[in-house]
């Protein structure tokens, strides 16, 4: 799996959890199991990707990666892409009508 692919299903998972539950934090190690990751060297560097392009933070305590929190850059990206997707079913479905 690339940084990349991770890093998308990262901030996917993070905007759920944000839209289900209003959480705009979420425990590190929680979201690491999530994946079944077993390199966590991946695992950091998509969640550094996310940060660089300023949809995440990471929180530490004492020098160790505690929780990340989404941006609400990423939550605006997420909406945008979810009426691209839908936006593109219906004009699809009209072309199938025409």
């Amino acid at each position: 799996m690339t940084v990349s692919k991770l890093a998308d299903m990262i901030i996917t998972k993070l905007a759920i959890a944000f839209y289900k539950d209003g959480k705009e934090t979420t425990d590190w190690n929680e979201l690491f199991t999530e994946f079944a990751l077993n390199q966590e060297e991946l695992y950091q560097e998509a969640v550094e990707l996310l940060v660089s392009d300023r949809l995440a933070e990471i929180c530490y305590t004492d020098d160790v990666p505690c929780s990340v929190q989404i941006k609400p850059a990423a939550i605006k990206k997420e909406d945008e892409n979810t009426w691209l997707i839908k936006g593109y079913g219906f004009m699809k479905e009209i072309r199938e009508w025409l």
